[in-house]
């Protein structure tokens, strides 16, 4: 199972690509 620091990482990676959010900016604090 994977753990909430690898799918953060993982929708990082998906809202870069799609969206241009850089990884660093996406972050659970953050609201869409």
């Amino acid at each position: 199972m994977a753990t909430t620091e690898e799918i953060q990482s993982g929708l990082a990676e998906i809202l870069e690509e799609v969206a241009g959010v850089l990884p660093a900016d996406a972050t659970p604090e953050k609201s869409f």
